[in-house]
């Protein structure tokens, strides 16, 4: 039962933190981007993600989350 809730609480974490990420997207769509600025897999989302220990800033958040 532990397990079904907290699987259930982060479900609902994951959730609204894609519903958050969608809307800042949507605002940071509206302003043109040069193709620098946008992620280097999908060429749709803004750069948002550091990359360590490189520090290279190349991914958005969904990109990074599909390559771990």
């Amino acid at each position: 039962l532990k397990k079904r809730r907290r699987r259930e609480a982060e479900d609902l974490m994951k959730k609204q933190l894609a519903a958050g990420r969608r809307e800042r997207r949507a605002h940071t769509r509206d302003k043109n981007l040069s193709e620098v600025q946008l992620c280097v897999v999908c060429t749709e989302n803004p750069k948002e993600i550091i990359l360590l220990p490189c520090g290279h800033v190349c991914l958005c958040e969904d990109c990074s989350e599909n390559i771990r």
